[in-house]
């Protein structure tokens, strides 16, 4: 899957750029974005093969069985609510966003609409910084949480010691970072929209954390949720 996910985000890219593929990668961050996306993508099939080997490790029960148990561990909440279908077709709906936004920011690069002056063009480092950390961040929260789950606690160590979402915090890392990158003024644009959805999706996961899950509210009183000390 995160093969399938990687080639994906490449192939919408290279597809919103045009035939000028060679144009594309003359630009160093534009460049590097692919290389960091490759590693990144590695890098995910890794942990999760090592997590899940340790999962296998570690409990006698069967695969059906822990992913069962698993479903009660607080970060999964918001799936765990949701029916099979519904978050299917959640997914589904963003894949296809993310899809459209990765064509539209190259497409917008390439033709020079809505974007920042060449005089920025050091901006895109900035972006290329902001992606990085995004996804190690990502990788980072999904490797704790995955560990957590297979020991059936809540993930309150590692990237969940000080913030409740890092997840979450990564992703609009990820699309600030991109906006960055290709220069977007829309792209901030949707960055800020998402901000808005993540925060109100935010409220109402941990209302229902907080009366489904023991000890989520001693959590919630030493943490943040996105960002330490601001929010």
């Amino acid at each position: 899957m995160s093969a399938l996910w990687l080639a994906t985000n490449v192939y919408s890219l290279l597809i919103g750029w045009g035939q000028e593929t060679a144009a594309f990668f003359a630009s160093p961050p534009r460049a590097a974005l692919v290389v960091v996306w490759c590693i990144g993508g590695l890098l995910t099939v890794g942990f999760t093969g090592a997590v899940s080997q340790q999962a296998e490790a570690a409990s006698p029960v069967s695969k059906r069985e822990r992913h069962k148990r698993g479903r009660h561990d607080a970060n999964l909440a918001a799936v765990a609510t949701d029916s099979s279908g519904s978050h299917r077709l959640k997914i589904a709906a963003f894949g296809f966003f993310w899809g459209i936004f990765l064509v539209g920011l190259a497409r917008m690069d390439q033709k020079g609409f809505f974007v920042f002056s060449v005089r920025f063009e050091t901006i895109r480092y900035v972006g290329l910084l902001l992606f990085t950390l995004g996804g190690l961040l990502r990788l980072l929260a999904i490797r704790t949480r995955e560990i957590a789950q297979t020991e059936h606690r809540l993930a309150a160590s590692g990237v969940y010691r000080h913030v409740r979402h890092p997840e979450y915090l990564g992703i609009l890392l990820l699309l600030f970072g991109l906006a960055l990158l290709f220069r977007s003024g829309i792209g901030l644009g949707v960055g800020l929209f998402w901000a808005g959805v993540i925060v109100v999706r935010i409220a109402r996961e941990e209302a229902r954390l907080l009366s489904g899950v023991p000890g989520y509210d001693r959590y919630r009183a030493k943490t943040d949720r996105l960002l330490c000390r601001v929010y």
